[in-house]
């Protein structure tokens, strides 16, 4: 990726734009603040974690997903709750794949989601658990891999589950199989 041309000037130039009172704007600056610099925008987005406009919350999950920070990890469990599907859905995502922080609170937030009216959420939960090797996720992965052996997210968080290195070669039958196996005498 090439490097940014005036990253300081550029983040310092958005960062008041937070404050305006049209929403779109609002939401293009979160947008433009963590396309610039995430990590560093994360503490000036979280608080739009309880913003009263969905779209807001959305830009605010997208944005926090990939921070590794206590802060950032706390808002997107908060997200997880929300009422709006999108919100939910991102927030789960940013949980389940963007971060690789693990604690038994994140486990039973993702295991929460699994019941989740939303497909997506629901999807974004299941990938999340397996990568924890979070058994919760076994009969779903089976599901998943059975209706669609391409998913790439279920392959990885399959592998992931059963404590296997994935290559490109390893079909899905045998991701399949060790699920079962896993399932049955595990």
């Amino acid at each position: 990726m090439p490097a940014r041309t005036f990253p300081e000037e550029s983040f310092a130039a958005v960062l008041p734009l937070l404050d305006d009172d049209a929403d779109e704007v609002v939401f293009s600056a979160i947008f433009a603040l963590q396309h610039i610099d995430r990590d560093r925008a994360a503490p000036y987005i979280i608080r739009f974690a309880t913003h009263s406009d969905d779209k807001i919350r959305y830009a605010a999950a997208c944005a926090l997903g990939a921070v590794d920070s206590v802060e950032a990890n706390e808002t997107l469990l908060f997200l997880m709750n929300d009422q709006d599907a999108e919100v939910r859905n991102w927030a789960t995502f940013g949980v389940g794949q963007q971060s690789d922080a693990d604690s038994s609170e994140i486990k039973e937030a993702l295991a929460t989601r699994l019941l989740d009216a939303d497909a997506d959420v629901r999807y974004e939960a299941i990938i999340g658990l397996g990568r924890r090797r979070d058994r919760r996720a076994l009969g779903f992965l089976k599901t998943m891999l059975h209706d669609d052996p391409d998913d790439v997210f279920a392959r990885q968080s399959a592998a992931k589950l059963l404590g296997l290195e994935l290559d490109d070669q390893m079909p899905t039958s045998a991701l399949l199989g060790a699920l079962q196996r896993l399932q049955r005498w595990g």
